[in-house]
C-alpha cells in the first residue's frame, strides 16, 4: 500500500514536472512585441516557418510546437483564424494559440478627414506602417473615397484600404443621390454632384452654412454666371503638394487658363476637388432654398451671403473693415 502511494505521488510529481519543463519550453524566444499575420489557406508549417524566421524559436526544436500546435487544434473544432496578432516580449506559444483561436487580431485605426484629397490620403496611407503593399495616386480617384474612421485588421494591404472606403462612398452617394430634392439639384450624374459636395466641402467649414453654400452653387449654375470659387483654382495649383493645401490667390492665379479656374470658366470643375464629407454630400442633394448669388467670409468663422452685387461689396467692405480694426487692436 505504501509503494503504490509513492509510486503514484512519484508519477504525479513527474507529469508535473514534464509539464512545468513543456509549458517553460514552450516561451518564445522574440525579444520584442512582435505581430505575426497568418494568412487565408496558411498551413501549420507556413505559421510555423514564419515564427522560426523571425526568431521565435531560437535554441529550440519546432517540432514540439508543430506537435502542440496540431493537438490544440483538434480539440478546438474552430480552428485558427486568418489575422494578425501580437505576442508580447517572450510570449507564450498557448497565448498564440489561444489568440488565433478566437480570432483576437489587432487592428489599425485609419481616419481620413473630410476634405483631404487624392495626394493627402496616397501620403497618409504610406505612412501608416501597419499597412502592406503599395499604392499609387492613380488608385485613389479624386472624391471617390468616404471620409471616415475606420478599422482595418493589422497588415491590410493599401488597396484594400482603397477599395472599402471607395464601397463605402459608392453606397452612401448612390443612397443619397436616390433621395435629392429633384425640384433643386438639377445634375446630370453622380459624378457632378461628387464635384459640388467637394467644392462645397473646401469652402466652408460650419454644417449651417454648408447647405447655403449649395444653394449660391445652383443659382449661379441656373443663370450660367461664373462660380468664381477659390478652392477649385488652389485644388489645381496644390494638389500634388500634400504639404501645401492652401494659399491666397493672387491676381496673376485669376487668369491661369485651366478648366479649375472657376473665374474663366463657366460651369463646374472636370472632376472633385476633395474627397467630400457626408455633410457636404447631404447639402448638394438638399441645398437651401435661397435667391443667393454672393458669398464672402465675415470676419468671425462664418460667411455673409447677398443676393445681389451691390450689397455683396458692402460686405467685403465691412470684413475689411473688420479685420483692419482687428490690425490695429480697436
Amino acid at each position: 500500500m505504501g509503494r503504490k502511494f509513492y509510486f503514484g505521488l512519484g508519477t504525479i510529481f513527474f507529469l508535473v514536472l514534464s509539464a512545468f519543463i513543456l509549458f517553460t519550453y514552450l516561451r518564445f524566444s522574440n525579444p520584442e512585441s512582435m505581430v505575426v499575420c497568418v494568412k487565408s489557406g496558411d498551413t501549420v508549417n507556413d505559421v510555423l516557418k514564419q515564427l522560426k524566421n523571425r526568431g521565435f524559436f531560437v535554441g529550440k526544436d519546432d517540432t514540439i510546437f508543430r506537435y502542440v500546435f496540431k493537438i490544440y487544434f483538434k480539440y478546438h473544432q474552430s480552428g485558427y483564424k486568418m489575422g494578425c496578432y501580437r505576442i508580447d516580449k517572450k510570449g507564450h506559444f498557448f497565448g498564440f494559440l489561444n489568440k488565433m483561436s478566437r480570432g483576437e487580431g489587432e487592428y489599425v485605426k485609419i481616419t481620413i478627414p473630410e476634405g483631404f484629397n487624392a495626394s493627402q490620403v496616397l501620403g497618409l496611407l504610406n505612412a501608416t506602417e501597419a499597412l502592406s503593399g503599395s499604392i499609387d495616386i492613380a488608385d485613389i480617384p479624386e472624391g471617390s473615397l468616404l471620409p471616415g474612421t475606420y478599422l482595418f485588421s493589422y497588415a491590410v494591404t493599401k488597396q484594400e484600404v482603397v477599395k472599402q472606403l471607395s464601397r463605402q462612398m459608392q453606397e452612401y452617394i448612390l443612397q443619397q443621390w436616390n433621395n435629392r430634392d429633384t425640384d433643386s439639384v438639377l445634375l446630370s450624374d453622380i459624378k457632378q454632384l461628387l464635384i459640388v459636395a467637394s467644392l462645397i466641402e473646401k469652402e466652408v467649414a460650419l454644417s449651417e452654412e454648408r447647405p447655403l453654400v449649395a444653394s449660391v452653387i445652383y443659382n449661379r449654375l441656373k443663370k450660367r454666371m461664373r462660380l468664381e470659387l477659390c478652392s477649385s483654382l488652389i485644388y489645381f495649383l496644390n494638389k500634388n503638394n500634400p504639404s501645401k493645401q492652401s494659399r491666397i490667390l493672387t491676381y496673376k492665379d485669376l487668369h491661369i487658363v485651366t478648366p479649375y479656374n472657376l473665374y474663366r470658366t463657366t460651369g463646374l470643375p472636370p472632376e472633385p476637388i476633395c474627397m467630400p464629407g457626408r455633410e457636404s454630400i447631404v447639402a448638394a442633394m438638399h441645398p437651401a432654398k435661397t435667391d443667393f448669388l454672393f458669398f464672402v467670409v465675415n470676419g468671425t468663422g462664418g460667411h455673409s451671403f447677398s443676393n445681389n452685387f451691390g450689397d455683396h461689396l458692402r460686405s467685403k467692405s465691412n470684413v475689411r473693415q473688420h479685420l483692419n480694426a482687428l490690425h490695429h487692436g480697436s
